[in-house]
């Protein structure tokens, strides 16, 4: 049995097809969800989003966003994801060393841009941490 999945930010669709199921992985636990499950609303952040259709799975990494599933329907609001055909471990690690040289050199000066590269840092390690789960 299939169901519809939605994946919107607040200006475009990204994602408007049917799965077997999906599952949502966090450092939260998981969640799975399959044809006819109960009605449920999930604050996701930091995760990664399964969906398996045709013996196939895509791949999302989530930064944040809210999951609702009712009638049959998944929808998925995002505010910040990447998808696994997007990512190129590569690059990340080429962006990740230029932020941690630039780091050094706001440590002491400029602290706002010094916290600024620290969560962008974050982010691409979180990346890195998804690129090896799918591959």
């Amino acid at each position: 049995m299939y169901f519809d999945i939605l994946l919107i930010s607040k200006n475009n669709i990204y994602y408007n097809k049917s799965a077997e199921s999906v599952r949502l992985n966090s450092l939260n636990g998981e969640l799975e969800i399959y044809s006819n499950h109960c009605s449920i609303l999930f604050s996701i952040y930091n995760s990664i989003l399964s969906i398996y259709l045709n013996k196939k799975f895509e791949y999302f990494y989530i930064l944040n966003g809210l999951l609702e599933f009712n009638l049959n329907k998944l929808t998925i609001l995002v505010e910040n994801f990447i998808d696994s055909i997007n990512l190129n471990k590569e690059e990340v690690f080429k962006k990740k060393r230029e932020i941690e040289i630039k780091i050094n050199k706001y440590k002491k000066n400029n602290i706002n841009k010094y916290l600024n590269l620290l969560d962008k840092l974050l982010i691409y390690n979180k990346y890195i941490m998804y690129l090896d789960y799918i591959n």
